[in-house]
């Protein structure tokens, strides 16, 4: 949310302030319909108390791909526990500042911004993808699986790029993007525009 404050000598209105809400539109709760009965493990985890409490927002299309995907893990690996989602997106996308400080660390969880990428719980934790696959199934998401790893041919998925991330460390995760990034590209540009049209918009309702 930004504030604009516009001043205009010769008005009696002034000076004028509006708000501007910019947020990425189409994001839905991966935990509610029609995702709720989905494959992976509720409730999610990363929320943080009043500050980051609702972060797993995806856009309908990530969503839908991921719920293809965690479909076929579990066809796959029907004993492992069901996949444990960690943060995605806010609610209305945007900054995910983990600490809430707004300063600092500024590529922290970048890639989570628009809603089309999600982190997978991947260490000792409960409901974490095991250690005993984990490196079979990081294959199969990078769609490099070799023949040893026996994965059918109609459970192969296209790659989300993931990576695997803070390895050997308690928060160990599996970064998915399950994005198109033509999309997020126009997205980006949507938002950025749409906003600033709303501001000279607002600006010049005030000096009239």
């Amino acid at each position: 949310m930004h504030t604009i404050k516009a001043n205009c000598a010769t008005c009696a209105n002034s000076p004028a302030v509006h708000e501007i809400r910019a947020r990425v539109p189409g994001l839905v709760n991966v935990f509610a319909l029609p995702f709720r009965d989905a494959q992976w493990a509720y409730p999610g985890v990363g929320q943080v108390p009043g500050r980051h409490s609702e972060n797993h927002y995806l856009t309908v299309a990530a969503a839908t791909r991921l719920l293809d995907l965690t479909r076929k893990f579990k066809a796959i690996w029907p004993d492992a526990p069901r996949l444990t989602l960690n943060d995605a997106s806010l609610e209305w996308g945007g900054k995910f500042d983990i600490p809430g400080t707004w300063e600092g660390n500024p590529n922290a969880h970048a890639e989570h911004r628009l809603g089309d990428s999600i982190d997978v719980r991947a260490n000792d934790a409960p409901g974490a993808v095991p250690l005993a696959i984990r490196a079979v199934v990081f294959r199969w998401l990078r769609k490099q699986s070799r023949v040893e790893d026996n994965i059918p041919p109609e459970f192969v998925i296209d790659s989300v790029n993931p990576l695997r991330e803070a390895i050997g460390h308690p928060n160990e995760h599996f970064h998915l993007r399950l994005g198109d990034w033509h999309e997020k590209f126009k997205v980006v540009r949507m938002v950025i525009v749409g906003a600033l049209r709303f501001a000279v918009a607002s600006v010049a309702a005030t000096e009239q």
